[in-house]
């Protein structure tokens, strides 16, 4: 019967729709059993025939059955001794699975259940097309760490185990092979910390993606530029050594250069709180020759606090073009969680090179607190109409924004407590590249089968991102171009075909055409953009009724219930924040009690015990409490909401 168990377990999660999606061999053996159009999003009839599903590793009797410890531990015994013929006599006939059935005939095992949903390049890539020049992910793994049942009460234990979330997380990088891979939220501990081993992460991925020819660098979280004492995330960047190599790499630690630019102790104080950082690598391009910076990073989570996060911004980015620069001046590739939606201040800044103090995400609500002298102080900014700007020195094209003509509707799906939905990860380029193709993202309909994010198909809260991107005709080796440098706002309106970058288009349609203006996400991209930081108190908890009325306005009915409800949904009441720690402040690594570590769900073995004790209560419950300095979910996270655009943040 254990036996039973396990090879069903086994069959079932081969079927599985993670697998059907992301395992290349998996898809292959099916496509060629199955009848045409089986293994489109909604087909029937998906099917592996028994002889090459005996073949799989997963189901070989000394390599996946043998996985199966628990089943293992409880017979005291390993269950490798299992012939391919047993495992055929154990495959479940019908009725002994949801999901799958041996065939009349025993030839065939089949799915008794639509197939999922693939995500597929936008525009498709034609057979024999040559491949793209460098092909980006960006990727926020959640950590661990930030990772159990209060904080994503939906979920199942075992989909949000790190095993688990793991293993679909490299097959999905394994599936894409992209060339540059940017990771944010990769948990690791300090060089040579002594029992942490099983906590440290990164050590994890980082062998899994050097197995599959990759090199990278990685730098977790650092507070006064000095490195944390306990476990911690940070962000890394990977590229491919076949096609790539390494000249130079930096570590910014943003908040000590944010402190470093501040005239004053109050202003230092209040932009040094963070601990971000960035990391920046300059490669040489094998086959074309060309160098190219690469830059990752996590803005932090104070939403209520906007400009913090244009500083962040502009710290991190500064320093990618300084990068460039000492290359000769080449093209920068980013893959970052900004935690700031569309439209707001960090999109502006990034996507048109500059950004007017008199934007409303600039308008600091602190007391003796001045903006940072980031840079030389330009002169007034022309792009700006003339008023003064904090700028930098290129402007950014968003890969996605530029193939579909928009952001994406959401990055980031989670329900109950943190309650968001909305764009929050991107992959952006400066002029010496081209976007060519993107990842389709999956529809409301594919993530709501699992509820939210994360779930048994999608093993973390964010979707990751993935863009083709070619060196523009004419890319300079080492010379950077004046519309690159000289004239920020022109390299992304030449890229977009002489359009208004986007947060301006959104400024236009909401006035000219109210009417077409419809996608939730686009309203909460118009309300956080218009919204004046100053009249936004709690979080902007207001900016919720302005786009639930404009939703029931302009949204027609019977449209999917994202675009009615996503929305009213984007953010709590005033006063809640979820239970989920977040690694952005000084929670934790401060000592905690179990009881305290059992009642808000912190990280580490606590966490586990508040886990088990909730499942073992058998109640939803999520405790909530007041929201702190930093609001919201992953420390100091989400509790009022989004504000203006910024976010999430971890």
């Amino acid at each position: 019967r254990r036996a039973r168990a396990a090879v069903v377990a086994a069959v079932t999660k081969l079927l599985g729709d993670a697998s059907l999606t992301l395992d290349a061999e998996v898809r292959r053996c099916v496509r060629a059993a199955s009848a045409p159009g089986a293994l489109e999003g909604g087909g029937c009839g998906a099917r592996i025939r028994v002889q090459e599903l005996c073949a799989m590793p997963q189901l070989q009797p000394l390599a996946g059955i043998a996985r199966h410890e628990a089943v293992a531990a409880a017979r005291h015994e390993p269950l490798a001794n299992l012939s391919p013929q047993q495992v055929v006599a154990l495959l479940p006939r019908q009725g002994e699975s949801p999901l799958v059935s041996l065939s009349a005939d025993g030839l065939f095992l089949e799915r008794l259940t639509p197939s999922p949903e693939a995500r597929g390049l936008v525009p498709p890539q034609p057979a024999g097309a040559s491949p793209p020049d460098v092909s980006l992910m960006t990727f926020n793994l959640l950590a661990d760490m930030l990772t159990y049942c209060e904080a994503f009460p939906h979920a199942e234990e075992r989909h949000l185990a790190w095993p688990h979330r793991l293993e679909l997380q490299i097959a999905e990088i394994e599936l894409h092979a992209p060339s540059i891979l940017c990771l944010q939220e990769l948990q690791g501990t300090p060089p040579g910390a002594e029992g942490q081993e099983e906590r440290n992460h990164f050590a994890a991925v980082d062998a899994a993606l050097r197995s599959r020819g990759y090199d990278g660098k990685y730098a977790r979280k650092t507070r006064d530029g000095s490195a944390w004492p306990a476990v911690q995330i940070g962000n890394a960047v990977y590229w491919r050594r076949s096609e790539f190599e390494l000249l130079e790499h930096v570590t910014v630690p943003i908040n000590k250069v944010l402190v470093a630019a501040c005239a004053d102790e109050q202003s230092r104080q209040h932009f040094g709180r963070g601990a971000q950082v960035a990391v920046v690598v300059a490669l040489r391009h094998r086959r074309r020759g060309l160098p190219l910076v690469a830059l990752c990073t996590h803005l932090g989570c104070t939403f209520t606090e906007p400009w913090t996060q244009i500083a962040q911004a502009h710290a991190a980015f500064s320093a990618a073009c300084e990068l460039a620069a000492r290359h000769g001046g080449c093209g920068v590739v980013a893959g970052c969680d900004l935690n700031s939606i569309p439209g707001s201040g960090v999109h502006r800044l990034l996507t048109s090179g500059s950004l007017p103090h008199s934007h409303p995400h600039m308008a600091i609500v602190a007391e003796h607190v001045a903006f940072p002298s980031l840079g030389p102080p330009p002169p007034s900014d022309s792009a700006c109409g003339g008023e003064r700007a904090v700028t930098l020195p290129r402007a950014f094209t968003s890969a996605y924004a530029a193939v579909l003509g928009d952001e994406p509707l959401f990055t980031n799906f989670t329900g109950p407590p943190c309650q968001f939905v909305g764009t929050l990860d991107y992959v952006l380029c400066s002029a010496h590249l081209a976007p060519a193709r993107v990842l389709q993202l999956p529809s409301e309909d594919t993530v709501r089968l699992g509820r939210f994010l994360p779930s048994e198909r999608f093993p973390s809260d964010h979707l990751p991102l993935l863009a083709h991107l070619n060196f523009a005709q004419g890319a300079p080796a080492g010379a950077a171009s004046a519309a690159d440098v000289a004239s920020p706002r022109s390299a992304t309106a030449a890229m977009l075909g002489e359009r208004l970058t986007l947060s301006t288009q959104l400024e236009r349609r909401s006035v000219e055409a109210p009417e077409d203006y419809r996608s939730s996400a686009s309203l909460v991209r118009q309300a956080s953009f218009h919204k004046p930081i100053a009249a936004l108190p709690h979080g902007f908890s207001e900016r919720t009724d302005v786009t639930s009325e404009s939703s029931a306005r302009s949204t027609p009915e019977g449209s999917p219930n994202l675009r009615a409800a996503a929305a009213r949904q984007l953010m709590p009441p005033p006063g809640a924040v979820s239970p989920k720690r977040k690694a952005a402040g000084s929670d934790v690594d401060r000592p905690r009690s179990a009881a305290s570590d059992a009642s808000d769900g912190s990280v580490g073995s606590a966490g586990g015990n508040a886990r088990r004790q909730r499942r073992q209560r058998g109640d939803g419950g999520i405790p909530l409490g007041t929201k702190g300095a930093g609001g919201g979910r992953k420390g100091g996270g989400r509790g009022g909401g989004r504000g203006g655009g910024s976010g999430r943040g971890r």
